[in-house]
């Protein structure tokens, strides 16, 4: 029963800890789904402001001017309008006012050019991690240039994802390079990109378990792309399964335990329970062994006794029945008597009847001698 017991809660356990790692994996799935939300309202947002700073008539004055300097210092008093790590502004020709920048953006200023909308994606800016926003501006048809927005992706967005998922988050390049990282997300991607023919990166399915520091590590990436579909990063949000099931753990512990320790109180319960029964049972049984069946008013002293043996309500009614069985038996026995007693007088006077005309017949037979002689001596005598 206990073993019994024990492997049913077991067996529940288990069923805890997979139901909170199917869990742990939703929750994993979620914060990817909540950051992709914010990634697409932040673009949205720094595009709409970008594209009013566009209309601006003093920024196409300035930027008519063609004076790079004059451009660039403008450009630090617009980009905190638009509260923006960083803004570029480049000529029709896709050149740039400021040439620190350029090289990271080119490709998206050119697309931009030639398509006349604006395109937003992320950059990697030799190791750093750009969200960016390219904005055409035109003074009517006539197209002035382009304006470049956008947000450095840097350790404070990942502390308050942290913040606000209790997540574990890594920014990683196509090379496996970590790009931005928590400290258990550079540890995990550390570890993982350490093991011989694991192709981390290239192979890094939706969900995975992977070796870290903290043990087993649930994960969910997100592939990070440029405006024009390239592949820049990937964004990998980590759950350790030790913590996120450090509850299921516990609670599955709790159960065992408290199981264990119901079925020994349950077990003890019980003996004390058949104990209270069988020991009333077994001195009645010693008792009517020692005496003789016929004997019922020996059997109704002891089924009357009130020295214990009937202390449980249970043996009580089993008692009650025995004792009525007794008397039972004791009136079946006394009708049989009395009828015995009926039944012999009834054969004794049948006898004595049969006996008297026994008598009767002899006499009257030794009657019908005598006559027979008297009027045939002769036949008599023969």
């Amino acid at each position: 029963m206990l073993a019994l017991l024990v492997c049913i809660c077991v067996t529940v356990g288990g069923t805890i800890l997979k139901y909170e790692g199917e869990r742990l994996a939703r929750d994993v799935k979620a914060i990817q789904k909540l950051y992709l939300e914010l990634e697409g309202d932040r673009f949205r947002s720094l595009e709409a402001e970008t594209s009013l700073l566009s209309d601006l008539p003093q920024l196409r004055a300035m930027m008519a001017t063609k004076d790079a300097p004059t451009i660039n210092d403008a450009l630090n008093g617009f980009r905190v309008l638009i509260h923006a790590d960083f803004l570029d502004a480049f000529d029709e020709t896709d050149r740039g006012y400021n040439p620190e920048g350029a090289s990271t953006v080119e490709a998206l200023v050119a697309n931009v050019r030639s398509s006349g909308k604006a395109q937003h994606g992320y950059v990697d800016d030799h190791g750093a991690l750009r969200q960016v926003v390219a904005v055409p501006v035109k003074n009517g048809e006539v197209a002035m240039g382009t304006l470049v927005a956008g947000y450095r992706f840097g350790d404070d967005l990942l502390t308050r994802l942290k913040e606000m998922t209790r997540a574990e988050f890594a920014v990683i390049g196509e090379d496996a390079r970590v790009m931005h990282a928590t400290p258990a997300g550079a540890q995990f991607v550390k570890t993982a990109t350490s093991v011989p023919g694991n192709e981390f990166v290239q192979g890094l399915p939706e969900l995975v378990s992977e070796p870290g520091e903290r043990g087993e590590y649930i994960v969910a990436a997100s592939q990070l792309t440029s405006a024009t579909g390239e592949k820049v990063a990937k964004l990998l949000s980590l759950r350790a399964l030790s913590e996120g099931l450090q509850i299921a753990n516990k609670l599955r512990t709790n159960t065992i335990v408290l199981s264990t320790l119901f079925c020994f109180i349950g077990i003890a319960l019980s003996l004390l329970f058949a104990r209270s029964i069988s020991r009333p049972l077994r001195t009645l049984a010693n008792r009517l062994a020692a005496v003789d069946p016929s004997d019922t008013e020996k059997l109704k002293s002891i089924t009357e006794a009130t020295d214990g043996i009937g202390a449980d309500r249970d043996v009580q009614s089993l008692l009650a029945s025995f004792d009525e069985l007794v008397r039972a038996l004791s009136r079946s026995r006394e009708t049989t008597d009395d009828g015995l007693v009926q039944r012999t007088q009834g054969l004794e006077a049948e006898v004595e009847s049969v006996r008297e005309q026994n008598a009767k017949l002899a006499a009257t037979n030794q009657r019908l001698l005598e006559l027979i002689e008297k009027r045939d001596p002769d036949k008599g005598a023969a």
